[in-house]
């Protein structure tokens, strides 16, 4: 009988050809997961800049850019998921 697991990040019980595959779809999908959630900030951030009054527009573009920066690691911790299989930590730094 197989033993529980204490998380879902607990692959120790796995078949050792599905431990692979598992860990490697859940951090694709993490990956896309901070993608969308970046681009649809940007979006909204985009979407405040054209409809607030002016007054408050320079510091929606300074959150636009910032935002745009992320959205460019973002992209590319994404690409790096699925080409090589990189982890990334929550501060973007490779595991």
């Amino acid at each position: 009988m197989a033993g529980t697991r204490n998380s879902a990040e607990d692959r120790s019980n796995m078949n050792k050809i599905y431990k692979p595959i598992a860990g490697y779809i859940g951090n694709v999908v993490k990956e896309v997961k901070d993608n969308a959630k970046t681009w649809s900030t940007g979006v909204d951030l985009a979407d405040k800049i054209r409809n607030y009054p002016p007054s408050k527009r320079p510091a929606l573009q300074a959150q636009a850019t910032a935002n745009s920066k992320k959205a460019t690691a973002e992209a590319g911790q994404l690409a790096g998921a699925i080409l090589k299989g990189a982890r990334y930590d929550a501060n973007g730094k490779r595991k």
